[in-house]
């Protein structure tokens, strides 16, 4: 008799999209299937479970919590399945083909510094036989023309001439360190405003979070960086309330290195993406997308 809780793994698959895309529709053009093909192994999931996993909405997709406690046991799992997939596929381990080849990225400062820079020394461990060159820049880096096998970009998604891969879309709220938290009597969000603000030039910076979350007009001054890691930087010396991106703070905010201010929470308008050149099939580019799904896109810290 079929147990009712088993999963089959193409329903991970599409449930796995769905959470990065937000969308059926999104997921059903990754997959090549339709988007009624993707809600009903969602339905199938969610029965088996037993709980709810997406609320539907008239503009996409709200994933629950459950949704996402379930995502932080699914993704590393999938990502194993399709590393192990790369070095079992035809004519032998990719080690043996690859092995000492150079594999060029680049990507955001505030990325590479935050959140890939601490984990390259298990990357090396796991991957003894890739060499990674990793360049920064803010950039809309062409790969085939700057001479780079991926890029990874926060953006919208929509660049000619290049097969973008969505990595994670991106929520952004207000933080700080425990002690200018402790320092100020906060009743309501527009408190906030009478604390210092550490801004930085991303999108989705101040201007736009004050509007989004009818704060008012902003305070004049304030620290203003370029960079998203040095504004952080700041937050973490207790310099002032900063604007947080999910994917960057979640490491210290999981530590207690900060707190968030509110559970108001804004969805960015952009998302992280792999670049790729167009129609080029690369294995260890493949293997780097599942290990970023893993490691820095699973919220497991």
């Amino acid at each position: 008799m079929l147990d009712r809780s088993y999963i089959p793994l193409d329903a991970l698959t599409f449930f796995d999209a769905a959470m990065r895309h937000t969308s059926f529709a999104a997921a059903a053009g990754e997959l090549n299937v339709s988007a009624s093909a993707v809600s009903q192994r969602i339905k199938s999931v969610e029965e088996a479970l037993g709980v709810k996993l997406f609320e539907r909405q008239p503009h996409g997709l709200l994933p629950t919590e459950a949704a996402h406690l379930y995502l932080l046991e699914v993704r590393p799992a999938l990502a194993r399945i399709r590393e192990a997939s790369l070095r079992a596929s035809s004519k032998g381990s990719w080690r043996s083909r690859e092995r000492g080849r150079q594999l060029s990225i680049d990507m955001l400062p505030a990325l590479a510094a935050l959140r890939i820079a601490p984990k390259l020394p298990a990357f090396a461990e796991r991957f003894p036989d890739i060499t990674l060159r990793l360049t920064t820049s803010f950039t809309i880096a062409d790969p085939v023309r700057d001479g780079f096998d991926c890029c990874v970009r926060y953006g919208p998604g929509e660049w000619p001439g290049v097969d973008a891969e969505l990595l994670a879309h991106e929520d952004v709220f207000l933080v700080c360190a425990p002690s200018l938290l402790a320092q100020h009597s906060i009743r309501s969000l527009s408190d906030v405003l009478r604390m210092p603000l550490v801004h930085d030039l991303m999108p989705m910076g101040w201007p736009e979070m004050a509007s989004r979350l009818g704060l008012g007009k902003l305070p004049d001054g304030g620290l203003i960086f370029s960079d998203s890691s040095i504004a952080l930087r700041a937050a973490l010396e207790g310099m002032g309330v900063a604007v947080g991106r999910e994917h960057l703070v979640a490491p210290d905010i999981s530590a207690g290195r900060l707190v968030r201010l509110s559970t108001e929470t804004v969805r960015s308008p952009f998302s992280y993406w792999l670049i790729r050149p167009a129609d080029r099939s690369d294995r260890l580019v493949d293997l780097f997308s599942s290990w970023l799904l893993e490691t820095v896109f699973s919220q497991n810290f």
